[in-house]
Parts: structure tokens; C-alpha cells; sequence
């Protein structure tokens, strides 16, 4: 990940702890008028959060928060959390994906012409072509990464790893190639993937699943 979208991460960051520092909410009764009255100095918002920050760094807060800040988005870009639901694979399991999807509305271009109406089935499969092996598999499991290894060597790169749980920093480095992680499952899920090792690849106008005992 590049530096520009690391300090973009952090100052995202920093802004949400800010905003756990400063804001208060109060709440108050009307008592009505007692002795004289005097107008309110109400102080500018912005000056307030910039008092507020600078306690917060003379006490050495600012920084130990960016600190923390920054250890956390080390350690999960390093490491997301592992995908619930998926094990070893015990046995091997084949079956089709279909990806096609109902259209909920009508698809129109934009000279205005009509290209399919609501409730049309569409297959994507149709108009793109699937060229690579999709890999799913768990990197904390060294017999599914020598496996994986072989199949890499197969395909002769023409894959994607996927992990579903392990280090992808670790993985990048050993298969010097970009390595990706099924956040919160999206894939797997869609898939019907429960058990890794797991294949994916276009077979005709769908998708064959593998889930391979090794």
C-alpha cells in the first residue's frame, strides 16, 4: 500500500479519536430568569477542538493514541481476521456455480434505448470471460501452501491466491506476487465454499467449485 493511502488511513483514524475526545452532549432545564442576565460568549467550535488537541498532546494522549492508531492498521493489513466458518477440507467436493442474476430494474442505455427490462436473467459470464484460477486456502496450514505452491507452478501464475485466514505479508514475500484476502467471507459465502483448499474457474457459462482433500 502506497504512503499517500497510509496517511490518508491514519488521518481517518486520528479524525474518529478526535471525535471520541471532544464530543458532549448536554442537556438542561429551563429555570427562567434569576438576577441580572449577561450576553453568552459562546466559543468558536473550531477553536475548541483546537484547545482540545492541544491538552491532548501536552499530556502525551495525541501520541499514544497514533501510536495505537498505527499498530492496529499495521497489524490488520498484515493479518485480517480469519474466516469464520471454513475448515480443512475431509473430502472433496465438485460442484457448478451459476452466476446469473435478475435484473430488479430496467437496464437502459444512455441514448435511452432499452437494453433488458426488470426480471430479466442475466449471466455476466456472457460478456466477460473468467481467465484465472481462483485459490482459496489457509496460510497458517504449510501442507495447503505447499499445495498451493504446486498449483501456482500449474498454472503458471495465471491464478489468484486468496487467503482465508494467515499472514498475506508472509505470503507476498514466498510467492512474490500480490496476495488477497476474502474480507468477512464475501467470497467463500458466495461460493458456498465451507472447506479449503478450494478452486474456482469458469467452465462454459459457470463457474466450477472444488473443494479439494489433500
Amino acid at each position: 500500500m502506497s504512503a499517500k493511502k497510509w496517511v490518508i488511513q491514519l488521518s481517518a483514524i486520528s479524525v474518529l479519536i478526535l471525535c471520541a475526545f471532544i464530543t458532549k452532549v448536554t442537556y438542561a432545564n429551563d429555570l427562567g430568569v434569576m438576577g441580572e442576565t449577561y450576553p453568552i460568549l459562546e466559543m468558536d467550535f473550531l477553536d475548541f477542538i483546537q484547545s482540545r488537541i492541544e491538552q491532548i498532546q501536552k499530556s502525551g494522549q495525541w501520541q499514544a493514541l497514533q501510536n495505537r492508531a498505527i499498530r492496529s492498521a499495521i497489524s490488520y493489513r498484515e493479518r485480517p481476521p480469519r474466516v469464520v466458518g471454513i475448515t480443512r477440507a475431509r473430502e472433496t467436493k465438485i460442484w457448478k456455480y451459476d452466476p446469473s442474476i435478475v435484473l430488479d430494474h430496467d437496464v437502459i442505455s444512455s441514448g435511452g434505448k432499452m437494453i433488458a427490462v426488470a426480471g430479466t436473467k442475466v449471466n455476466p459470464l456472457n460478456f466477460i470471460t473468467i481467465n484465472k484460477t481462483l485459490i482459496f486456502y489457509d496460510s497458517d496450514d504449510e501442507t495447503q501452501v505447499k499445495w498451493v505452491l504446486e498449483q501456482d507452478k500449474k498454472l503458471n501464475g495465471k491464478d489468484k491466491l486468496i487467503l482465508i485466514n494467515g499472514s498475506v505479508l508472509d505470503q507476498e514475500k514466498r510467492f512474490k506476487k500480490p496476495i488477497y484476502f476474502d474480507q468477512s467471507g464475501k467470497l467463500t459465502s458466495r461460493f458456498g465454499i465451507t472447506q479449503v483448499p478450494a478452486i474456482v474457474y469458469q467452465e462454459g457459462m459457470a463457474l466450477r467449485v472444488v473443494e479439494v482433500k489433500i
